[in-house]
């Protein structure tokens, strides 16, 4: 078998977490457990494809590399795939830290809500930045995850509750999309709850998130409800 030249080749890893599954599924219950953990583990890439896994003993009799390879030596390090985190609502005006102190006294996400917290507060602080705006507040969020090992994440919008607010988180979602090192998801989620604008007809809010559709689709990847008491039901 003739051997593929590497671009990047990490050696000697303390702990190479695989994630493999023998049986060739996916996991499922306790093989969940299985790591797939490689001790001495090394890793080699050509281009954009993983070329080797394996025992750093066996990458000389499967990869070849020269001058320009780069070569990374990590004896006290673990190597492992990038979390994907698939719920997200990473971009947003404002914070509700001290709602953290409130939940932790005993409040309720109703009580919040009912009190002029809650997602309706980021609503407002929403509304009143630019795309633009948006981008630049959230982006040290999606620094802070990329520092923490995520590599892929989902973000909602969400936080505009109308057609104008809703459209321009999706573009501040996209200029995260092409300009962040994370690779970047992003999610129409218009029926969040219902804003202050439509408490008296939330079946209005239903046929205005409908109308959304068209538009949103053309800049979002996946459609999402929050289906719970407060917001809206699997009926509607």
């Amino acid at each position: 078998m003739k051997q593929r030249r590497a671009d990047l080749i990490v050696r000697h890893c303390k702990e190479l977490v695989t994630a493999a599954n023998r049986s060739g599924r996916h996991k499922r219950g306790e093989e969940l457990e299985e790591l797939g953990v490689i001790e001495d583990g090394a890793l080699a890439v050509s281009g954009d494809r993983i070329i080797f896994v394996g025992k750093t003993s066996d990458l000389d009799g499967e990869v070849q590399w020269d001058e320009a390879t780069v070569v990374i030596d990590a004896p006290d390090g673990v190597l492992m795939p990038g979390f994907v985190d698939p719920h997200t609502h990473a971009v947003f005006g404002g914070s509700r830290v001290e709602e953290f102190v409130q939940r932790l006294r005993g409040a309720t996400y109703l009580e919040i809500l009912e009190s002029g917290g809650g997602i309706l507060k980021t609503v407002r602080e929403t509304r009143g930045l630019t795309a633009e705006e948006l981008a630049s507040v959230s982006r040290p969020y999606l620094d802070n995850m990329l520092l923490h090992g995520t590599t892929t994440v989902e973000i909602k919008s969400g936080y505009g509750l109308d057609k104008e607010n809703e459209l321009k988180m999706l573009e501040a979602i996209r200029i995260l999309q092409g300009t962040h090192p994370l690779e970047v998801v992003p999610t129409f989620m218009g029926a969040h709850t219902i804003p202050p604008e439509y408490g008296e007809d939330p079946e209005g809010y239903v046929e205005a998130v409908v109308a959304m559709l068209p538009d949103a689709r053309r800049c979002s990847e996946f459609c999402d409800v929050f289906c719970e008491r407060g917001a809206f039901s699997l009926e509607q």
